[in-house]
């Protein structure tokens, strides 16, 4: 999956000279590679990690947990990672119910403090702001 290039898969930072781009297919995994070319380097390194969204000094992905109950969603909760792989953080930790699939960052505030959000499942979606600082 490393060597896919899917156009839809890829996010660009042209500033960094750097792309990262999640697997769409068996392990989700988040890649960085630079835009040039080159050896696309696994950052998340543990099958859960989807939707990444670039930000002034990191990425910004949707971390996966196994559902609860039969039938249900994976439940999604916000991280943060450098693009080198290191820096990794919880941003939230949300309570996410039956049918819902929780938290998918769409994009970064232009100072870097805030991203926006989908909270979402089933017949639902909503915007979300999070503050960096807080996961609130």
């Amino acid at each position: 999956a490393s060597g896919s290039s899917a156009a839809s898969d890829v996010y660009k930072r042209q500033a960094s000279g750097r792309s990262a781009k999640a697997t769409s297919s068996g392990a989700k995994d988040v890649w960085v590679a630079p835009v040039a070319g080159g050896t696309p380097v696994n950052v998340t390194k543990d099958g859960k990690s989807i939707s990444p969204v670039w930000g002034p000094s990191q990425i910004a992905f949707s971390h996966l947990a196994k559902p609860a109950r039969k039938n249900d969603y994976p439940k999604a909760n916000l991280q943060a990672i450098n693009g080198d792989g290191t820096g990794r953080k919880v941003l939230t930790k949300v309570k996410i119910p039956f049918l819902l699939a929780g938290l998918y960052a769409t994009a970064w505030s232009a100072d870097g403090t805030r991203l926006l959000a989908e909270f979402g499942g089933q017949d639902y979606s909503e915007a979300w702001t999070v503050n960096l600082t807080t996961g609130k």
